[in-house]
């Protein structure tokens, strides 16, 4: 099997690992869907919500996951062809925001981003991260258009200071495979919290 198509056939597994909605299976074998609780989101949080703390924390754990595996073995393969990845590392967020298991209507991918910022960069990354989030949930109530400017401040701190600050620690050919992760990933993600703020304000 050549490099291309090697990189091919693990760049699909990575977009269907992160397709699986382990929240909508998981609920529904308890005759539960997570899309009938909170939000409507088909993610851990509303399978907590649905099925309670055990079958909640199993979903979270399988969302990480599957973000996790497919960003570990896009790190142990970067130096063949880092642009790929990246791109390998990214596609699990994808697949459970535009899950074809879900018609393309999956969940925003928190989780799931998570799982693979811990894959491919860190355990350190998916900490600095978490405590980002903290901080966006202490100032959730800002006014929109301070929001919009927030996320953009955000963003493009995330691609030029993020990687800089993990390389001691991220033993890496070049920092260009995490901006370009982050670039691919974080807008995706912003864009999804982003989308269900404007929904809720209509209901």
């Amino acid at each position: 099997m050549n490099a291309w198509m090697a990189w091919t056939l693990g760049l699909a597994a990575a977009f269907i690992v992160g397709a699986c909605p382990f929240a909508v299976w998981l609920t529904r074998a308890i005759g539960r869907d997570p899309r009938s609780f909170g939000d409507g989101n088909p993610g851990a949080a509303n399978a907590f919500r649905a099925a309670g703390s055990w079958l909640g924390a199993a979903v979270l754990v399988l969302d990480v996951a599957k973000g996790w595996v497919p960003g570990y073995f896009a790190l142990r393969h970067i130096s063949t062809n880092w642009p790929l990845a990246a791109l390998a590392a990214a596609l699990p967020v994808y697949g459970h925001r535009f899950s074809p298991f879900l018609r393309g209507r999956g969940g925003i991918g928190l989780a799931s981003w998570m799982g693979s910022v811990a894959g491919f960069l860190g355990p350190l990354a998916a900490g600095l991260l978490g405590c980002g989030f903290a901080c966006g949930l202490a100032i959730r109530r800002v006014e929109r258009s301070r929001t919009v400017a927030l996320g953009a401040a955000v963003l493009l701190i995330g691609i030029t200071a993020f990687p800089q600050v993990l390389w001691p620690v991220w033993q890496v050919h070049s920092v260009w495979p995490a901006r370009l992760f982050w670039l691919l990933t974080a807008p995706l993600v912003w864009w999804g919290y982003r989308v269900r703020n404007v929904r809720r304000k209509e209901v």
